[in-house]
């Protein structure tokens, strides 16, 4: 019984961020406006985008928010900026930390691709093209050590010229 009630939990949550009242918004989680970005319903935002280890949050927290005056630039679209009051669900989603060395600027998207069929974010902060064929610092969110493993050696196995070193949970 237990297994169907969290399988209808499960159901409901999905179905409600379905039809958030913002779909791409910034959400500013500390003073140092570290940002990530989410979906607004109710004045709660859940986090869709990898925020960095040191601001506390996880990737899929649920967030209360308050709606500032200010939008920012994505891409070419201007997107609301929301305020974090405090976490109302943590995610539990762990963030493992690696030294990652990419042969071209692509990888990053193959990467990128990679985790998202498994659900889960990397983030490379501040990702530039003059980074390519240097160790950068990589974020990533996965459910355990093991996955991110497999993630990763699938992605190096196709990418030979790629590495990851280092890997440890933040």
């Amino acid at each position: 019984m237990n297994f169907l009630k969290n399988i209808s939990d499960n159901l409901k949550f999905k179905f409600y961020w379905k039809f958030p009242d913002v779909r791409l918004a910034t959400v500013i989680l500390d003073q140092e406006e570290n940002q990530a970005y989410g979906r607004v319903k109710n004045g709660y935002a859940i986090l869709e985008s990898l925020p960095l280890p040191k601001t506390g949050y996880h990737y899929k927290d649920i967030v209360k928010v308050s709606k500032t005056d200010k939008v920012q630039l994505y891409r070419e679209d201007k997107i609301q900026e929301f305020k974090s009051q405090k976490v109302y669900r943590r995610s539990n989603t762990p963030t493992f930390v690696f030294a990652l060395k990419l042969a071209e600027y692509q990888d990053y998207f193959l990467l990128q691709e990679t985790f998202r069929e498994f659900e889960h974010k990397i983030l490379i902060p501040n990702f530039k093209a003059d980074k390519i064929g240097q160790w950068t610092i990589t974020y990533c969110s996965s459910n355990n050590l093991t996955q991110v493993k497999a993630i990763l050696k699938k992605f190096t196995s196709s990418n030979n010229n790629c590495k990851v070193k280092n890997l440890e949970i933040v």
